[in-house]
């Protein structure tokens, strides 16, 4: 058995279809009633790492507690809608307490990258940072990745680049354009130097409109007050959105509407409905009202990701994955950073049969969707850039990819299966 494999999991579910779904996408699945006890000694939680619930408020504060009764000891993490709900469930034995929308809000605003060139931190390995910078603006505009990564600081790499939700392929020559967002990794001090270099400070940072005043948007408010970045919430409801915050009540499919909420003058907008469908319709709408502009959309449901993208939007993000990752990256074996829906970075242990090999292999990605673009060191972060992969234990490559090509690299090379 190959060290550090991904830990085994198991879905508990009430409805026996679901489980037969789940089982036949790959997913261990047991059935058995949420709140039970015997549901909780038959899956044996007393060996369990962690156990997790995202249901309803009300159904997790059940789970939490039922599962207390059968061990005190396990860990439970558990999510919440509501801000009130965060007492009651940990009273109910949850240890920890992860609320989606603010979570949701504040990345959607970490990915609007405005006009100034501003490296925008999404995450972090050990002591490297991953960030998101806009091309836009910037004199990297023109120049391929290699010509781009010669004008950087050599301890700065350039991991990835991605245009409207794709990235670029491996080794291309094609120019940096006005849409390009590069993925870029050094540490704080290196990434303070990019900053210094590339980013404009004598322009302003132009508006952002967020489309929606819910939970989501207010959270991406909350947010882009933070770093001072001018914004205009658009709330169809009146009265939903709190007046402390910029808003423009009325329908944001109305031009006139967009147009008084600033939409001519704004660098980006954020898409924040929870209705998929309407979503779409905004990000077709904007796209098309401003080409130019910067569209980053929510997404309830894994299927309509790929709508999205094809509407116009730059970036996509759910509730899932925003939800997956940040409970993974307090309590799993390794770090995770979402780049966008479908794209995210991941350390794996080194295959034996990969060890002493051309670091970048095109064969790697034709053979499972992933990318190899660097070799971590555990908390010391990223290698410097290396041609080869190590053979030394204690190494891992970092990988960026969606899940399913995450599993197909695990069952080729780790021979582990879902």
């Amino acid at each position: 058995m190959h060290r550090d494999r991904s830990p085994p999991t198991v879905v508990i579910v009430e409805d026996t279809n679901q489980a037969v779904r789940l089982h036949d996408e790959g997913y261990r699945a047991m059935v058995g009633s949420l709140d039970s006890p015997e549901t909780y000694r038959k899956a044996r939680v007393e060996q369990a790492a962690m156990v997790t619930s995202t249901q309803a408020d009300t159904t997790n504060s059940n789970v939490a507690f039922t599962v207390r009764q059968v061990d005190q000891d396990v860990t439970i993490a558990v999510t919440a809608q509501k801000k009130a709900s965060v007492d009651v469930l940990e009273l109910a034995g949850a240890n920890h307490v992860l609320r989606l929308a603010p979570t949701l809000g504040r990345e959607l605003a970490q990915r609007s990258l405005g006009t100034t060139g501003r490296p925008h931190v999404i995450g972090h390995f050990g002591e490297t940072h991953i960030a998101e910078a806009a091309a836009r603006g910037t004199a990297l505009v023109g120049k391929t990745v290699a010509e781009a990564q010669q004008h950087m600081n050599s301890n700065l790499r350039i991991l990835a680049t991605m245009r409207l939700g794709r990235l670029g392929a491996i080794g291309t020559e094609e120019p940096i354009d006005e849409k390009t967002v590069l993925i870029i990794a050094a540490n704080s001090i290196v990434l303070e130097e990019y900053e210094a270099q590339f980013h404009d400070k004598s322009k302003p940072e132009s508006p952002v409109l967020i489309l929606g005043g819910g939970q989501v948007g207010q959270a991406a408010a909350k947010e882009f007050e933070k770093t001072g970045v001018p914004y205009t919430i658009v709330e169809k409801v009146p009265g939903r959105t709190p007046s402390d915050l910029n808003v423009v009540e009325g329908d944001a499919a109305e031009l006139n509407i967009l147009r008084e909420a600033g939409l001519d003058e704004a660098a980006a907008v954020l898409v924040t409905s929870h209705d998929d469908d309407l979503n779409v319709y905004l990000t077709l709408y904007c796209r098309r009202l401003r080409p130019e502009l910067q569209v980053v959309s929510r997404a309830t449901y894994e299927r309509n990701v790929a709508t999205q993208y094809r509407a116009g939007a730059d970036n996509v993000l759910s509730y899932a994955t925003i939800g997956a990752t940040a409970l993974w990256n307090n309590f799993g074996p390794d770090h995770r950073v979402v780049i966008a829906e479908g794209n995210e970075l991941f350390p794996v242990p080194i295959p034996s049969s990969l060890a002493g090999t051309a670091l970048f292999n095109l064969k790697i990605y034709e053979e499972t969707g992933c990318r190899i673009v660097a070799v971590t060191n555990g908390d010391k972060g990223l290698l410097p850039t290396t041609e080869r992969i190590p053979t030394t234990p204690d190494h891992k490559l970092l990988l960026l990819g969606d899940r399913h090509a995450e599993r197909a690299f695990r069952h080729k090379y780790l021979r582990e299966r879902g």
